[in-house]
């Protein structure tokens, strides 16, 4: 198929009709028509079922080739503004996710450095969850993503993953939290609290469940489901409340925070930070260069745990399948 094919493909499933995305792209609806027949009849599947009044629905088969379609315009998109760049002289782009398993003095080292010896590249953040940012990734939104190499298949695709370092997540209250100053803490002395856990990710509230049960402890029963992060730390901030989480997210030992890790060293997950890019994706000279950045960086990230060169030989070749959330 080609982009242009596809484009208008897109048209028709953003507007929700023929005659709709037809008049966005000065088409007549019939011509517009033939050019999903031709789509339809190359691929012998059917991409849109039509209702009375001109309205379209994607079938599970237009939805599945929505999917490619973007991943070959932000293909397409990239590649432009990569030779642009050479013919204007500029420095490219380079856009990056960045996730909470990933240490943010890393990222901010490693974009400042390329802006330094490089302020002609274009460079683009994204936070959210490792989740989300594998989306966009393998949307071709992305470039590359630093984050955790242990998250769920989400989609159809291969992803090549190249660990860095490990850290265990840490239990994290506002300073003035009625444990903060006591040592040595036992999990009975969280069971009277509330913990705020992510909400599209069930199986860290289980970790915690878990982790009381290990014990003969009758887990916390008060959860707060949240993917705000923001309000989620306001919450922490105001209330006695709790939270595991990676400590890239508060900081490292000894920075001034409003948030502090308890002394206590479960429950945890074990995170490993890692570069993660398509297995097909040629990346370009600005993302091998910030790529580059980050794997120096990371070498000296406070508290982390280096890995293996066994383990990394053997990782950097895994390939993650992205397909059903967990």
């Amino acid at each position: 198929m080609e982009l242009k094919q596809l484009k208008r493909f897109l048209t028709i499933a953003e507007e929700g009709s023929f005659s709709a995305a037809a008049a966005k792209l000065d088409l007549t609806p019939q011509a517009l028509s033939s050019v999903v027949a031709n789509i339809e009849k190359d691929l012998g599947v059917r991409l849109f079922d039509r209702s009375r009044g001109g309205q379209t629905a994607l079938t599970p088969y237009g939805r599945t080739l929505i999917r490619h379609a973007q991943a070959q315009i932000h293909a397409e998109r990239r590649a432009l503004e990569e030779l642009y760049a050479l013919r204007d002289a500029g420095g490219g782009t380079v856009s990056v996710g960045v996730a909470e398993a990933f240490s943010r003095h890393v990222i901010a080292a490693a974009v400042a450095r390329l802006h330094r010896e490089h302020p002609d590249v274009r460079i683009r953040l994204y936070e959210d969850y490792t989740e989300t940012l594998l989306e966009k990734l393998w949307r071709g939104e992305i470039d590359f993503l630093a984050g955790s190499a242990g998250t769920p298949d989400l989609m159809d695709s291969k992803i090549v993953v190249e660990p860095l370092y490990a850290r265990d997540d840490v239990v994290v209250a506002r300073k003035n939290h009625p444990l903060m100053a006591r040592k040595r803490l036992e999990l009975r002395d969280l069971q009277p609290y509330t913990w705020i856990v992510p909400a599209n990710r069930q199986t860290e509230q289980q970790v915690i469940i878990d982790a009381f049960l290990a014990e003969n402890l009758d887990p916390p029963d008060r959860f707060i489901w949240s993917d705000a992060m923001m309000t989620g730390t306001y919450l922490l901030l105001r209330e006695d409340y709790l939270i595991m989480t990676a400590p890239a997210l508060i900081g490292q030992t000894g920075q001034h925070s409003l948030l502090s890790r308890l002394d206590i060293e479960r429950p945890t997950i074990r995170r490993v930070a890692s570069v993660c890019y398509l297995e097909q994706m040629v990346l370009t000279p600005a993302a091998e260069m910030l790529i580059g950045a980050i794997r120096n960086l990371s070498k000296d990230v406070e508290g982390a745990q280096p890995l293996g060169e066994a383990q990394k030989a053997h990782d950097r070749g895994a390939r993650m399948s992205v397909g059903a959330v967990a």
